[in-house]
């Protein structure tokens, strides 16, 4: 998958913050329908989009955002303002200095996971040398 070093960190970092211990963080997987009904929160993380540029006469150096999106899901019984507030907690346990945008969505009732659903997509800035 591209971008797995850095859904790697960014997921490291938030299973590894303080505040936002009660959320599950997962990589995302391919659509499967589950047994089971979702009773506790679960924030998928997944590359989402990349856009480089060439800065140099032999195209060896690029300078470009990546990002990386991030879907909450919180259970009905929860409440649709715990999903925001959630989200508002993930986004600020991932702020850094690299990070350059995000976009929040509203809170979504999802009927095929009985949950809220809010996502977030964080734009980070990336510097990429093609190596010889």
């Amino acid at each position: 998958m591209y971008l797995s070093k850095e859904t790697n960190a960014l997921l490291d970092k938030l299973k590894s913050s303080g505040g936002v211990e009660d959320i599950c963080f997962i990589k995302a997987c391919p659509y499967a329908i589950k047994q089971t009904r979702l009773e506790k929160k679960i924030c998928t993380l997944s590359p989402c989009e990349l856009d480089l540029d060439s800065i140099s006469v032999d195209n060896e150096f690029f300078y470009g955002k990546y990002g990386i999106e991030l879907a909450l899901y919180v259970p009905y019984d929860f409440g649709s303002p715990v999903a925001f507030d959630d989200m508002e907690r993930i986004v600020r346990a991932a702020m850094d200095d690299a990070v350059c945008g995000i976009k929040l969505s509203t809170v979504l009732k999802d009927s095929t996971t009985e949950c809220y659903k809010v996502k977030a997509v964080l734009t980070f800035s990336l510097s990429y040398c093609r190596e010889a």
